[in-house]
């Protein structure tokens, strides 16, 4: 028999107060925050805790990245068959795509980076980033979504942010995108999850989704001028007056800002 509560989230807690198992269900639009959980005992698969570190025999094994340019990867990704969720195949996909994102040092990573064109991908830390240092695990807590979808929350706001990503290696992107989300779509055990995420973890949805419609961050910029070499970044507080905006100019990586 099911047993079924209603939890108020903030949307600070939703991405940390991921159920390992249940259904969240939004209860409104307007109060996206507002969730029922429909609690039950499915199987646990076998393979998807991870790690964040990993043996030379693992890294030597894993696929290497696909990069900017790739046909295939600027192609949309068909949709996942739910049941296949379940099978030892797709579970050991899902360790495979949360170790290459260890490996590449990235803070998210999507399917069709490593040349499993479907629409998957995870995010989140397990320590502070190199590349992000004003991140860390409890702004952006790891999670797999599997089929996503995302529409923009009401009362979202325009925030840029200096984006990277591991297919355009050594070029960051100054990109603007809503600070506030709903999303829905299942986790690593096939069950139904649906939350507003703002912020940080807003952000790095939306450009982790992207790749599933086979779009790179290139692509959203909306001055040429905003895309500068990770290089540049040393000496960011040289750069010319005002360049690319004063805001970006101000704004170091890992960082939001309200202002292009």
């Amino acid at each position: 028999m099911l047993a079924s509560r209603t939890l108020l989230l903030s949307p600070q807690s939703l991405p940390s107060s991921r159920a390992a198992y249940g259904i969240f269900i939004r209860q409104g639009v307007r109060n996206p925050t507002r969730i029922q959980r429909v609690c039950r005992n499915p199987p646990v698969m076998k393979g998807t805790s991870g790690s964040e570190t990993l043996q030379n025999s693992e890294e030597a094994q894993l696929p290497e990245l696909v990069l900017i340019g790739s046909r295939r990867l600027m192609q949309p990704s068909p949709a996942v068959e739910i049941a296949q969720i379940h099978t030892e195949a797709f579970q050991n996909r899902l360790v495979t795509l949360k170790q290459c994102m260890v490996k590449y040092g990235g803070i998210g990573i999507a399917g069709p980076q490593i040349g499993w064109y479907a629409r998957v991908f995870c995010f989140g830390l397990f320590k502070p980033s190199e590349r992000y240092p004003a991140l860390n695990p409890t702004t952006l807590p790891f999670q797999y979504w599997v089929n996503p979808t995302v529409e923009e929350a009401p009362e979202s706001r325009a925030t840029w942010f200096w984006e990277g990503c591991l297919s355009v290696p050594d070029v960051s992107g100054w990109v603007g995108r809503p600070d506030r989300i709903v999303v829905t779509g299942y986790d690593e055990n096939g069950i139904k999850q649906v939350m507003e995420l703002t912020g940080i973890a807003a952000r790095v949805f939306q450009h982790e989704f992207d790749h599933l419609d086979g779009t790179l961050f290139p692509s959203r910029v909306s001055n040429p001028n905003y895309l500068v070499p990770n290089k540049a970044f040393e000496d960011q507080e040289n750069w010319a007056e005002n360049w690319p905006t004063a805001s970006a100019r101000q704004t170091s990586k890992g960082t939001l800002s309200w202002e292009e």
